[in-house]
């Protein structure tokens, strides 16, 4: 794992980051439970012209998606899924990569989700990336794909963060960053070797 990576992220040292990390990680617990809250609007949040994270969307809020010109969804959840037919008749792609709730999703996965979204992106498509509270796992999938379009770990997550300020990964979900950060940026061949 990169250790920079870490201090980039949770840039206060010593026990004050300890005391800041266990913080940031009570308010995600409180903002998954608020989620949960009826009368709320979109879980979404709008990192990028081209990308939006956020947390599960009720199907009956599918049109919304689509009024933001969103064109293209990767759901991480492995406790649920998006309805693929409802999104396909708004005219959205939906692409599935189950996994589990406070785990990051393998480097292989990050880079299936990442090679489907780019050519979908670069035709002008707006993505929208998601787990089930937009937290971790779906932060995580839209920080791989801004590493992919050449921004620098930290400095995604940092702008990330701004856009959504409930996005807190966890040291597993930044291991999973780096990780797949040293495979994407790694010469092609050694990048095969780290995914398979």
């Amino acid at each position: 794992m990169s250790v920079s990576l870490l201090r980039e992220v949770h840039h206060v040292p010593g026990v004050r980051g300890w005391v800041r990390k266990q913080v940031l990680r009570s308010v995600a617990r409180v903002v998954e439970w608020t989620t949960k809250l009826p009368g709320q609007g979109l879980n979404i949040s709008q990192v990028e012209d081209w990308l939006w994270v956020g947390g599960s969307v009720a199907r009956a809020q599918y049109r919304a998606l689509a009024d933001r010109g969103i064109t293209a969804v990767i759901d991480l959840r492995a406790e649920r899924c998006d309805d693929e037919v409802a999104l396909a008749q708004l005219g959205i792609e939906l692409l599935r990569l189950p996994v589990v709730d406070r785990y990051p999703p393998s480097v292989a996965q990050l880079w299936q989700g990442v090679e489907w979204a780019l050519p979908r992106v670069l035709k002008g498509g707006r993505l929208y990336v998601h787990c089930e509270h937009g937290v971790g796992r779906g932060p995580l999938m839209g920080l791989a794909v801004m590493v992919a379009r050449g921004w620098e770990a930290h400095e995604a997550y940092r702008k990330l963060r701004k856009a959504r300020w409930q996005a807190t990964l966890n040291d597993r979900q930044l291991e999973g960053l780096a990780d797949f950060t040293a495979a994407w940026t790694s010469p092609p061949e050694r990048a095969k070797a780290r995914v398979s």
